[in-house]
């Protein structure tokens, strides 16, 4: 009898995912139709699994867990809009005899850190676009060379 489950383990805090919402969706032709939402429990599970016996099918599901909401939830300071509001994974069913398990680890530690590394990029790529619209240095110094640009 084939099953899906999740489990959520939240690796900044070495504890696990504790009250996640999870939402689980079934694809259906262009669209995905919501199956089923559930909580995680103490222990970072459902209490039962998201789909088994007749009910778990072969096909494309999509689960998404409401992890921005809980990051909130655990007093993690966060900037606003938080980096993260939820984390979405498609995948597929072939066999539906099989045991389907997706873990999911958290970490908004880690989530800091992209952020960080995005927000630094960003301001990197809007100074060099600045140059590029203005005086021209990194084309006259030779820092990017205009067959880059041109």
């Amino acid at each position: 009898m084939g099953q899906l489950t999740t489990h959520v383990l939240d690796t900044a805090h070495g504890r696990r995912g504790a009250g996640m919402r999870v939402r689980l969706y079934r694809r259906r032709n262009a669209d995905y139709a919501l199956v089923k939402e559930v909580t995680t429990n103490g222990d970072g599970r459902c209490e039962v699994p998201l789909l088994e016996a007749e009910a778990f099918t072969s096909g494309a599901y999509r689960l998404v867990f409401s992890a921005g909401s809980y990051v909130a939830a655990q007093g993690v300071r966060a900037p606003e809009p938080p980096f993260v509001y939820e984390v979405t994974l498609d995948f597929g069913v072939a066999d539906a005899a099989a045991h389907y398990h997706v873990p999911l680890l958290i970490s908004p530690g880690e989530w800091r850190q992209l952020e960080e590394g995005i927000i630094q990029r960003t301001r990197l790529l809007n100074l060099i676009l600045a140059d590029l619209y203005g005086p021209q240095r990194l084309l006259r110094d030779g820092i990017i060379p205009p067959a880059l640009i041109y």
